[in-house]
């Protein structure tokens, strides 16, 4: 139990002095000393949150290095994703261009021959 943080003989004199009779006084005293007591953290108190606190931090920490090594892989995977579209896509450009330039030599070649 945590001890009090007030001088609770001061307290009921006090409050007899005030014209509280002494066994009401004392009561008093007592609960209020009751009350203060079970909200002030002890060093038990404070050690098991420090301790809750690690554990929370070392989760949230390996949680989040999960979460972004899972990250890294995707993205890693859509950029590789992407190279093989964009290949797809510059092949499909070579052809249509390679088809343009087949039809404009036979084109020129056709209006070689017909010019005199």
């Amino acid at each position: 139990m945590n001890s009090l943080a007030f001088d609770t003989h001061a307290f009921v004199k006090r409050l007899t002095q005030a014209g509280m009779n002494a066994e009401q006084a004392e009561a008093l005293v007592e609960y209020q000393a009751e009350l203060i007591n079970g909200s002030l953290a002890n060093k038990e108190d404070i050690e098991k949150l420090r301790l809750a606190t690690e554990r929370d931090m070392e989760k949230l920490r390996l949680t989040t290095e999960k979460s972004i090594e899972k990250l890294r892989l995707e993205t890693k995977r859509d950029i590789e994703a992407l190279k093989t579209e964009m290949h797809k896509m510059e092949l499909r450009l070579t052809l249509r261009l390679s088809s343009v330039i087949i039809v404009t030599v036979g084109l020129f070649a056709t209006l070689v021959k017909l010019l005199p």
